[in-house]
């Protein structure tokens, strides 16, 4: 198990996690696992779009198939106000 904060992730409501973020999922995409996140509100800003159901949309982060986000009781995974997503999602990109 990673744990979000001892990798980088600041759940502080103000920093912009999505470069970290997605480095830490893209570089645990080949073996799997669980992603931790303790206590704290974790930023994350627009990333790029795809598309779903032949529609763009905008998206954050894209979590493979094989790894886990497990999220504590008070952590929030938050897109930023800037980040003119109409809808956040996490995204699973199962195959």
């Amino acid at each position: 198990m990673v744990k979000a904060r001892n990798v980088g992730l600041v759940g502080d409501g103000v920093t912009n996690n999505t470069p970290a973020f997605q480095n830490l999922l893209d570089n645990l995409a080949p073996t799997g696992g669980t992603l931790e996140f303790s206590p704290g509100t974790y930023l994350v800003d627009f990333a790029g779009t795809l598309i779903f159901q032949g529609a763009p949309h905008r998206y954050c982060i894209k979590v493979p198939s094989n790894i886990e986000i497990l999220l504590h009781s008070a952590a929030i995974i938050k897109a930023a106000d800037n980040s003119n997503a109409s809808v956040f999602m996490i995204k699973n990109l199962g195959q």
